[in-house]
């Protein structure tokens, strides 16, 4: 049998309370007459966007709008990746059919990711879910966070593994 619950997670900014409702899942063995397994926590890695020799941000970049062609919806994303000495920021604009990647800052983004190069990496090679990194305070979201979750099922749609599956 398998029950999803949620637990809630709070952390106030500036005075301003934030609930959020981050999922478990929990697995138990119907066969085994024990109500009280543990809770797990289950989410979708994005699929592999680089090579596991290769670190260039563009090319993982470039694959997250391949995979985002044809998505119908227009937005601008803008993703900021935080390296040791450099921040480099990426805009994908989206648009019916298309996803086009540009170097650079975009004016007023629907939807932005700040993230550390580590955290990225470790994203882009399929080893954390992005979800895990929000949770966890490895990475900022900020814009409309449905659009965010729109975008994230259709990355992970495509090819991403549940984190049992990867490791």
């Amino acid at each position: 049998m398998l029950s999803s619950v949620f637990s809630q997670k709070r952390w106030s900014e500036s005075g301003v309370e934030i609930v959020a409702k981050e999922p478990e899942v929990a697995i138990r063995d119907p066969h085994s007459g024990d109500n009280s397994s543990p809770k797990m926590n289950y989410y979708c890695t994005l699929p592999r966007l680089a090579a596991a020799t290769e670190r260039d941000l563009a090319s993982t970049l470039r694959e997250v709008a391949e995979l985002l062609k044809g998505f119908n919806e227009p937005a601008r994303i803008q993703v900021t990746i935080k390296g040791n000495k450099r921040q480099s920021c990426w805009s994908l604009e989206l648009s019916e059919n298309a996803c086009q990647l540009h170097s650079r800052e975009t004016d007023r983004p629907d939807f932005e990711i700040i993230t550390k190069e580590e955290v990225w990496w470790q994203i882009a090679e399929g080893s954390l879910a992005p979800i895990r990194a929000f949770y966890e305070n490895k990475m900022g979201l900020r814009g409309n966070i449905l659009l965010g979750e729109r975008l994230l099922m259709r990355l992970a749609a495509q090819k991403g593994k549940s984190e049992e599956e990867v490791q």
